[in-house]
């Protein structure tokens, strides 16, 4: 969507796909038309979340971006920045390197808390990420 003045958001997402399937793993497949404003983009998400484990296999897939750069962004809590692990590659199989600055995060209305955000880019249509909590 498009950001607006004050909590205002215009283009609102018209189009959004999701299942959620379970065998040996959790699998979650969700696409979303969007980004009007930039020419049509279509971005879906593959997530791969084996039970009794803290592992995550994300798969993004961006089309329609005219060579645009995609960026994957992830927030975590600046406690436990040093219990995850994360590993990166774009669509040509090349590893990426994490950006990694301080920023902030609202859960709740009114409330702003330090954040930790981890982000990775590349000039491909893909990013697939793995996320590992280390308890």
């Amino acid at each position: 969507m498009l950001k607006g003045g004050r909590f205002i958001w215009y283009k609102w997402v018209k189009m959004a796909k999701a299942s959620l399937e379970k065998d040996d793993a959790y699998v979650f497949n969700g696409s979303i038309n969007a980004f009007r404003h930039l020419g049509g983009i279509k971005h879906s998400r593959n997530i791969i979340k084996v039970p009794n484990k803290l592992e995550w296999e994300i798969i993004d897939n961006v089309n329609n971006t005219n060579n645009k750069t995609i960026t994957q962004h992830w927030h975590v809590n600046p406690y436990l920045l040093e219990k995850v692990t994360f590993a990166s590659q774009d669509g040509n199989n090349h590893k990426l390197s994490p950006t990694i600055e301080e920023k902030w995060y609202s859960s709740y209305y009114g409330v702003k808390e330090k954040s930790i955000e981890v982000s990775f880019s590349t000039q491909t249509n893909s990013i697939q990420t793995q996320i590992i909590i280390n308890p």
